[in-house]
C-alpha cells in the first residue's frame, strides 16, 4: 500500500451515501481513479468491487455485500454522480 494513503471500505448504504456525497462535493478539477472487479464484468456479468480514488484517499465499495441497493435512484439515490470530461 502507498504511504500516506488511506483506504476506506464502504459496505453499509448510510457509508456508500456519506461517500457518494463526498465525492461530489470535490472540485470538478479533481482527478480520481476508477477500477470495478467482477466476475465476467459485462452487462451481465457481476460487478463485486468498485474503487474509487480521489487524492490520497481509496474508497472501495463491497457491492457483494451492498448488493442492488448500493444502485437505487430518484431521492434515495446512492452510487450516482457526474464526471466532467473536458
Amino acid at each position: 500500500m502507498a504511504s500516506g494513503v488511506t483506504y476506506k471500505l464502504v459496505d453499509t448504504l448510510p457509508e456508500v451515501r456519506a461517500t457518494v456525497e463526498l465525492l461530489n462535493s470535490q472540485d470538478k478539477d479533481t482527478f480520481f481513479g476508477c477500477d470495478c472487479e467482477g466476475v465476467r464484468l459485462s452487462r451481465t456479468g457481476q460487478l463485486c468491487l468498485l474503487q474509487i480514488a480521489v487524492k490520497e484517499h481509496v474508497y472501495l465499495f463491497d457491492i457483494v455485500v451492498l448488493g442492488d441497493s448500493a444502485f437505487q435512484s430518484g431521492k434515495n439515490a446512492t452510487i450516482s454522480f457526474s464526471v466532467y470530461i473536458p
